[in-house]
C-alpha cells in the first residue's frame, strides 16, 4: 500500500508530480523551455567532489557512464511507488518511469526498465518476474535458525513453500519468483539465498533499500 505524508515532510516525498510534470522538468534539464528554470536547474548538474571510487554527483544526480553515454540520473520510491529520471545531456534524451511498484528492493530491475524506453535495440526488455515453485533442494538448504542484526529469523519448509519467523512473531508466507528470489508476501521485503561453499546456504534480507546478510 502507499504512504502518506504530512504536509511538514512534503519535502521527502510528499511532493506529487504528473507524468506531464516529469517531462517538462527533463526537458528544462535538457536546456528547454523557462530559461529562468533551465539556468537554475544547470547549477543543480555541476559534479561536485566524491570520495575515490565513488559516482560523480551533482546536487541529487548521479552521473555515470553505460556504454560510452553519460547519463544524469535520479531515481526514488516510497512505499506502492518507485520512479527514475535519466537524462543523456549530449544526446539531448531523457526517460521518466513512473511506476506503481515499489522496486527499492529488486535490484537492477527499474533501471533496465527505463534504459529499454531510452534505447529499446540496445538494451532490450528484460524477462518479466513470474511465480515459481522452489526446489526441494534450496528449501532445505535454507530451513534452520539465523541471526541478522540482532534479530531471531526461523525459516522452515512448508511443502513446496518457505515460511519465516522474525523473533517470535507469527509465521510469514514467502513467494518464489523466476529470478530466484523469495518475497514476503505480508510486507515489502525480500530474501536472496546465498550458495556457502564450506557450510549451510545462508540469505540476504532486502527491505527499504538496505541489505542485511544473515548468520
Amino acid at each position: 500500500p502507499h504512504w502518506g505524508f504530512p504536509d511538514r515532510m512534503a519535502g521527502v516525498g510528499g511532493v506529487r508530480a504528473s507524468l506531464d510534470d516529469m517531462v517538462a522538468y527533463a526537458s528544462a534539464v535538457l536546456g528547454r523551455g523557462d530559461a529562468d528554470t533551465v539556468a537554475t536547474l544547470a547549477q543543480t548538474l555541476h559534479p561536485i567532489a566524491m570520495p575515490a571510487g565513488g559516482p560523480s554527483m551533482g546536487m541529487a544526480w548521479t552521473v555515470t557512464e553505460i556504454d560510452g553515454h553519460v547519463f544524469t540520473a535520479h531515481d526514488g520510491g516510497t512505499g506502492g511507488f518507485s520512479s527514475l529520471l535519466v537524462v543523456d545531456r549530449e544526446r539531448g534524451r531523457a526517460v521518466v518511469a513512473l511506476v506503481d511498484t515499489n522496486f527499492a528492493n529488486l535490484g537492477s530491475d527499474l533501471v533496465d526498465l527505463t534504459l529499454h524506453l531510452y534505447d529499446p535495440d540496445a538494451y532490450p526488455v528484460p524477462p518479466p518476474r513470474l511465480l515459481a515453485t522452489p526446489t526441494g533442494e534450496l528449501l532445505d538448504a535454507l530451513e534452520g535458525d539465523y541471526v541478522l542484526e540482532g534479530m531471531q529469523i526461523t525459516l522452515e519448509r512448508s511443502g513446496d513453500r518457505l515460511r519465516g519467523r522474525i523473533d517470535g512473531s507469527e509465521l510469514i508466507p514467502f513467494g518464489y519468483d523466476s529470478y530466484g528470489v523469495f518475497f514476503a508476501t505480508t510486507f515489502e521485503a525480500v530474501l536472496v539465498p546465498v550458495p556457502v561453499d564450506d557450510g549451510p546456504d545462508v540469505f540476504d534480507l532486502l527491505a527499504g533499500g538496505g541489505v542485511l546478510r544473515a548468520e
